[in-house]
């Protein structure tokens, strides 16, 4: 590469080849990842029994038969509340729209896809995984928040157990719909977060709020940490 005057840099073809590599890996991972979640949501799309839009009680949601998925937004502009049949008919079906309009309200499909765009570019660094986990753990502890705000410790209880009982058993969903809790089993992290997750709601900690400072914290290291090379050169 032509430099200042008569200096020039000299790259082995070695660091070239892994430079096609991981662009070449980072494109395929970013087209799988797309086109799994549109193929979901195209399968979600033609399932649509109705749509109920309520104005006067502030309800617009799309219903689908019950084993298409779980409760659930898609989209990322346009985005919409997807609710299967039988939730309509819970006791807490106002619970569950009120998780699913804070995920929509805060844009949590569009974030994560960001999220999923750094950790495709800084692959190599460590902060970048740590802000999709964490972002992923904090979204669903604000909704929760959300949810239950207001309610009794019993009525939250019965919300705890709904989510034990309908969190959807998949193993391989697009990374924008991860949650850590979906394809959760009996014995392993997953349930232990989902232990955590109703722990939160039933004492009443505002985890959401530390959660927010900790991913906020990462974003900054995120940033930093993709910047400190500057520091290697000559000045």
């Amino acid at each position: 590469l032509p430099g200042r005057g008569d200096e020039y840099v000299w790259f082995p073809r070695w660091v070239s080849v892994i430079i096609l590599l991981w662009a070449g890996i980072v494109i395929l991972f970013a087209l799988y990842q797309f086109i799994k979640y549109r193929k979901i949501v195209r399968k979600i799309n033609r399932s649509v029994f109705y749509y109920v839009d309520e104005p006067e009680m502030e309800l617009v949601y799309y219903v689908v038969p019950d084993g298409s998925c779980g409760p659930c937004t898609v989209g990322f502009f346009r985005q919409k509340i997807i609710i299967p049949e039988s939730f309509t008919e819970l006791e807490n079906f106002s619970m569950v729209y009120q998780h699913e309009y804070t995920h929509l309200k805060n844009r949590d499909n569009l974030v994560k896809l960001l999220c999923l765009i750094v950790l495709c570019i800084h692959w190599m660094n460590p902060a970048a995984y740590l802000l999709l986990f964490l972002y992923r753990i904090t979204a669903e502890a604000v909704c929760d928040d959300a949810a239950v705000l207001g309610y009794s410790k019993d009525i939250v209880k019965t919300y705890a157990m709904l989510l034990v009982t309908t969190t959807p058993v998949r193993e391989k969903l697009p990374v924008v719909w991860k949650n850590n809790l979906s394809g959760h089993k009996k014995n392993g992290k997953s349930m232990e977060i989902m232990k955590r997750r109703i722990d939160y709601m039933l004492q009443k900690k505002r985890k959401g709020r530390l959660q927010k400072g900790i991913m906020v914290a990462v974003s900054a290291l995120t940033v930093l940490a993709s910047a400190s090379t500057a520091l290697a050169y000559q000045p």
